[in-house]
């Protein structure tokens, strides 16, 4: 290969070039799918530490002088996160809703904010996406652990 040839490489962490319109829907689809992945595989782990912490309270409640199960298990905060990370809004307005029915809801609801970040640059679109997503976190965690002293007769 000649010096004088050169190959133009562009970083794609600091692409500025302006996309064009037939690049949009395919940009939707690969940031709506990779959004909904990462929720599913987030939420699929969340389940399983639920899991195991039903398993532990369900030991613990047949020891006679049984430790706090705060110390032994999840704490409460542990527990909250892990039911946001699972259910989210769902999980939130009504915790006794199966995973099944929150799961396909809230991946869409992921999958249209990432199918929106995704028109921006890479580095834009992965930053805030995930700004997005532990702001939406931290306000269905919120939210659920104050229901609980909230009582509607």
């Amino acid at each position: 290969m000649d010096q004088d040839q050169t190959l133009e490489s562009e970083d794609p962490l600091n692409s500025q070039r302006l996309f064009q319109s037939d690049d949009r829907p395919q940009r939707f689809l690969i940031g709506f799918l990779f959004a909904m992945a990462f929720f599913l595989i987030e939420a699929g782990v969340a389940e399983v530490l639920l899991a195991r912490n039903e398993a532990c309270l369900a030991t613990l409640s047949e020891f006679r002088l049984a430790p706090d199960p705060g110390e032994v298990c999840m704490s409460e905060f542990e527990f909250f996160l892990a039911r946001g990370l699972s259910r989210g809004v769902i999980g939130t307005l009504s915790p006794a809703t199966s995973g099944f029915i929150a799961w396909p809801i809230i991946a869409v609801l992921y999958g249209l904010i990432g199918g929106g970040f995704a028109q921006l640059s890479l580095r834009a679109a992965i930053g805030g996406y995930l700004i997005v997503h532990v702001m939406l976190l931290m306000a269905f965690i919120s939210v659920d652990y104050i229901s609980q002293f909230i009582v509607f007769n």
